[in-house]
C-alpha cells in the first residue's frame, strides 16, 4: 500500500482536475447502469400487466426510446471516461520515466559500477508500464466496479432486502477467493518482475558484446544463458496461470450461484404476489451487472500487484542515494588556473583494498604531468577523482586551492576535458560526436579540434565528412579512430584541466606520435595530465610520476628517471624505450 499511496501522492496528484472529471463520469455511467434495468422492468410490466396492445406499445415505444437515447448518452460518457483515465495514466507514465531517466543520469559511477544496463532498462519501460496500468486501467476498473457494486446491492436491498440477501448470499465465499488469490499473486509477478529484467539484461550483454561473442564462436553459450533467462520467465509466467487458472472459474462459480438465488427466490414471491415479472427481470440484470464487475476483481488485484512490484523497483532506483551530489552552498566556478593538488588521499572501491595510500601530488597550472604505472597501481583512478566521479575516503583534492567537495559539480567538471579510456561515441554524426559538449558550436572550432586530434584528414575523405553517421558505439572506425574523435570532443570544450587516460593505446606508433606532436601544442596554457602504462606516451611530460599499489615510488624527467635506473628504467627496458632525444636535436 505504501507503492500505491506514494505513486498517487507523488504523480497521480499531478493530474488531479482530469482524475476528478474521469470519477465523475463513472458516477454518471453508474447512474445510468442502474436506472436501465428499471426501464427494462417498465417494459416487461407493460407488456404483461398492461391491457389492451395499443397501450402497451405505447409504453414500449416510449420506454425503448429513452432507452435508446440513454445508451448513446452512455457511450459518449465512456469514451470521455476512458479517454481521461488514459491521459492521466500517460502523465503519470511521463513523469516517472522522466525522474527515472534524470535519476539513473545523475547518480554516481559507484552506482552504475554496480547496475547492469539491461536491468536499468527494464525498470524504465517494463516496470513503468506496470505502474502506469495501475494508474490508468487498474483505476477506472476500481472506481467503476465500486460504484456499480455499493450502487446496484444498496437498491437491491432497498427495495427488497430478503429477495437481495438471498441473490447475494454467495458474495462472503467471493471475497474469500480474491483475498487468497491477491495474497498468492502477489509475490510471483514480483518474480516475473525481476526475471524480465535479467532476461533484459542478458540479451543486452549478448547484443552489446555480439562481437566477442563471435570472435569466440560462443552463440552457443549465449543462447544456453538467454535461454535459462527465458525458461525463468516462463516458470513464473506458468505459476501465475495457475493461479489465475484456478481462482477465476473458482470466482466466477460463486458469483453464478446468485443466478440460482434469484430465479429459485424471485420465482417463489411473484407466485405470492410479492414480485413483479419486472422486478425479476430487474434482479436478473442487476445480478449480471454485478457479476462483470466481480470477476474483474482478480483483474484489478492482478494489475494492482504487477503496478506495485514495478512501483518497488522503479522507487528502489529513485531512493537510490547519491554518493556524489552537490552540498547546499557549493560554489559555482566560471574559470580556474587549473592549479590541481592531491593532499594525503586515501581511496577504494570497496571500502576493503585501499587503491590510493597517502597519495599526494602537487600539479602546478599550465604543466603536463604523465602518471604511469601498471595495471592495478591506482592511476587511472586519479584522473576519475579530479572531476568528483567518486570521492574520497580520506584526504583531500584541491583546485586552485579549493576543495573540489565545495564546488559545483556541473561548474567543476566544465573546467576538465577527459579523454576516457574506453572510449564511446553515440550513433550521431562525427561532428555531433565532436560538439557533445556545445552542439551549436561553429563548425570551425569543431574543425580546429578535428585537426589537433589528427583525425581531420580522415574526416574529410569520407563521402558526407563531419556529417557521416557512426553506428551505435562507434561501429564503423577503428578503434584508434575512435580515440582520435574522443580526443577532439575534449578538445573542443577549451578546458583548463586536460586528463588523457590511455588516450592514444589504440593507435599506431605513427599516429600516436602525431597526436602527442599536437598535444604539446594545444596543452599550453593547461594543465595537462597524461595517464599511460606506455612511456612513450608519458617521456615528453614535464614531471613523470611512477604509481605502484597506490603510492608514488618515483617522479622526475624521463632523463632523471631513466638515469635512475630503477622502476622507470625497467619498464623503458621493457618497452624498448631507452633514453633518445625529446625531439631532434633537443635532449631531455
Amino acid at each position: 500500500m505504501r507503492v500505491i499511496a506514494r505513486v498517487y501522492s507523488d504523480y497521480v496528484r499531478r493530474s488531479w482536475p482530469l482524475l476528478a472529471i474521469a470519477v465523475l463520469l463513472v458516477v454518471c455511467e453508474t447512474v445510468m447502469n442502474v436506472y436501465m434495468p428499471q426501464l427494462s422492468k417498465a417494459m416487461v410490466d407493460a407488456a404483461v400487466g398492461t391491457d389492451g396492445v395499443e397501450a402497451a406499445s405505447r409504453v414500449l415505444l416510449w420506454k425503448s426510446l429513452v432507452y435508446t437515447v440513454l445508451g448513446l448518452i452512455r457511450s459518449v460518457v465512456i469514451f470521455f471516461e476512458i479517454y481521461l483515465f488514459e491521459r492521466v495514466a500517460e502523465n503519470v507514465s511521463l513523469n516517472v520515466r522522466h525522474d527515472l531517466y534524470d535519476k539513473v543520469q545523475n547518480l554516481s559511477f559507484a552506482f552504475h559500477n554496480r547496475s547492469r544496463t539491461g536491468d536499468l532498462m527494464s525498470r524504465m519501460t517494463s516496470d513503468v508500464y506496470a505502474v502506469r496500468d495501475m494508474c490508468g486501467f487498474g483505476v477506472s476498473m476500481l472506481a467503476y466496479d465500486v460504484f456499480i457494486i455499493v450502487s446496484v446491492v444498496g437498491w437491491m436491498i432497498a427495495y427488497n432486502p430478503v429477495y437481495a440477501l438471498a441473490s447475494l448470499f454467495s458474495m462472503p465465499l467471493l471475497a474469500v477467493f480474491a483475498i487468497r488469490y491477491s495474497g498468492r499473486s502477489g509475490p510471483v509477478f514480483r518474480s516475473i518482475q525481476d526475471q524480465v529484467a535479467s532476461m533484459t539484461a542478458a540479451v543486452q550483454e549478448s547484443v552489446s558484446g555480439i562481437r566477442v561473442v563471435k570472435a569466440f564462436a560462443q552463440e552457443d553459450q549465449e543462447r544456453d544463458r538467454f535461454g535459462k533467462a527465458n525458461d525463468a520467465v516462463l516458470r513464473d509466467n506458468l505459476k501465475a496461470a495457475k493461479i489465475n487458472a484456478f481462482y477465476h472459474p473458482a470466482m466466477d462459480f460463486c458469483a453464478s450461484l446468485g443466478t440460482v438465488g434469484v430465479i429459485w427466490c424471485g420465482g417463489r414471491l411473484y407466485a405470492q404476489g410479492a414480485l413483479t415479472a419486472g422486478d425479476i427481470t430487474a434482479f436478473l440484470s442487476y445480478l449480471w451487472m454485478l457479476i462483470w464487475p466481480v470477476r474483474q476483481i482478480a483483474a484489478i488485484i492482478r494489475i494492482a500487484q504487477r503496478g506495485i512490484a514495478g512501483g518497488q523497483r522503479v522507487f528502489e532506483i529513485l531512493d537510490a542515494r547519491d554518493q556524489i551530489a552537490n552540498r547546499s552552498d557549493a560554489e559555482q566556478i566560471a574559470e580556474v588556473a587549473g592549479h590541481v593538488q592531491f593532499c594525503d588521499v586515501d581511496f577504494s572501491y570497496d571500502s576493503e583494498e585501499k587503491v590510493l595510500d597517502g597519495f599526494s601530488l602537487d600539479i602546478p597550472p599550465g604543466s603536463t604531468v604523465g602518471i604511469l604505472g601498471t595495471t592495478g597501481s591506482g592511476k587511472s583512478t586519479i584522473g576519475a577523482l579530479i572531476p568528483r566521479f567518486h570521492d574520497v575516503d580520506s584526504g583531500a583534492i584541491l583546485i586552485d586551492g579549493k576543495d573540489i567537495r565545495d564546488l559545483d559539480i556541473h561548474s567543476l567538471r566544465r573546467q576538465v576535458g577527459i579523454v576516457p579510456q574506453d572510449t564511446f561515441l553515440f550513433s550521431t554524426s562525427i561532428r555531433e560526436n565532436i560538439a557533445y559538449y556545445q552542439p551549436d558550436i561553429e563548425l570551425e572550432r569543431v574543425i580546429a579540434a578535428a585537426k589537433a586530434a589528427q583525425i581531420h584528414d580522415f574526416i574529410e575523405s569520407l563521402p558526407q565528412g563531419y556529417d557521416t553517421v557512426v553506428g551505435e558505439r562507434g561501429v564503423g572506425l577503428s578503434g584508434g579512430q575512435r580515440q582520435r574523435v574522443a580526443i577532439a570532443r575534449a578538445l573542443v570544450m577549451d578546458p583548463k584541466i586536460l586528463i588523457l587516460d590511455d588516450s592514444t593505446a589504440s593507435v599506431d606508433a605513427e599516429t600516436e606520435s602525431m597526436i602527442q606532436e599536437s598535444l604539446r601544442e594545444i596543452a599550453k596554457g593547461r594543465t595537462t595530465i597524461i595517464i599511460s602504462q606506455k612511456v612513450s606516451s608519458v617521456r615528453y611530460a614535464d614531471r613523470i610520476v611512477v604509481l605502484r599499489n597506490g603510492k608514488i615510488i618515483e617522479q622526475g624527467t624521463h632523463a632523471e628517471l631513466y638515469a635512475l635506473g630503477g622502476f622507470y628504467r625497467q619498464l623503458c627496458d621493457a618497452q624498448a624505450m631507452p633514453l633518445q632525444p625529446a625531439r631532434e636535436g633537443v635532449e631531455i
